[in-house]
Order: structure tokens, then sequence, then C-alpha cells
């Protein structure tokens, strides 16, 4: 019966020091999966920061898109102007082209009876004094 109790004994201390290190190989993985869970905290808030840099980054390049479309909408309307004022110079200087044709028709008609005018002034002149 000693063999036998030395037996169970010897498989209860077994047990005990396999519970020991089971428990020991329980503990380092659960060190292990604590370390393992804070690096990959640590790095979703790298990841975090990085992403909060971007968001930052890109709210800056949404600003300079705004200021461009804004430039734009300016250079638009100066140019709609511009080009309304354009027209309206073209058109003013049409009605001044037909003006100083009409006028040089005018005056070239007004220069050859004046012409006219003195040769016909002339030659009473001669006229008169060959009288």
């Amino acid at each position: 019966m000693n063999n036998s109790n030395a037996t169970i004994q010897d498989l209860a201390n077994n047990i005990d020091d396999l519970a020991v290190s089971v428990r020991s190989g329980f503990e380092q993985v659960d060190r292990r999966i604590d370390d393992l869970t804070i690096y990959v905290k640590s790095g979703f808030e790298q990841v975090d920061k990085r992403f909060e840099q971007v968001d930052k980054r890109f709210e800056q390049v949404d600003k300079r898109f705004e200021d461009v479309y804004s430039r734009l909408d300016s250079i638009d309307a100066k140019l709609i102007f511009i080009q309304k004022e354009v027209a309206d110079i073209k058109e003013r200087l049409i009605k001044l082209e037909e003006r100083t044709i009409e006028d040089g028709n005018v005056f070239g008609s007004d220069i050859l009876n004046l012409r006219n005018r003195v040769a016909l002034l002339e030659k009473k002149i001669e006229q008169l004094s060959h009288h």
C-alpha cells in the first residue's frame, strides 16, 4: 500500500508541479498578450496621430482650394467686365469710324465746293481786272 500511496503522492506532486508549470506558462502567455496589446495599442495610437496629421493637411489643402476657387471666381468676374468694356470700345470705334468716313465725305464735298467757288471768284476778279 505504501507503494501505491507513494505513487499517488508522486502523481499528486507531479500534478501540482504540472499545475504550477501550466500556471506559469499561462502567466507568460498573459504577459505576452499584455505586451502585444500594449504594442498594438501603441501602433494604433501612432496611426491615429498620423491620420490626425493627414486630416490637418487635407484641411489645409481644402482651404487652399477654396482660396483658388475664390480667386478664379474673381478673375472670371473681371474677365467678364473686361469683355464688356472691350465690346463697348469696339462698338464706339465702329461708330467713330463711320462718323469719320461720313465727315470725310462731307468735308471732301465742301472742299470741292469751296475750290469751285474760289475758281469762280478768281475768274470774276480776272474779268473785272481786264475791264
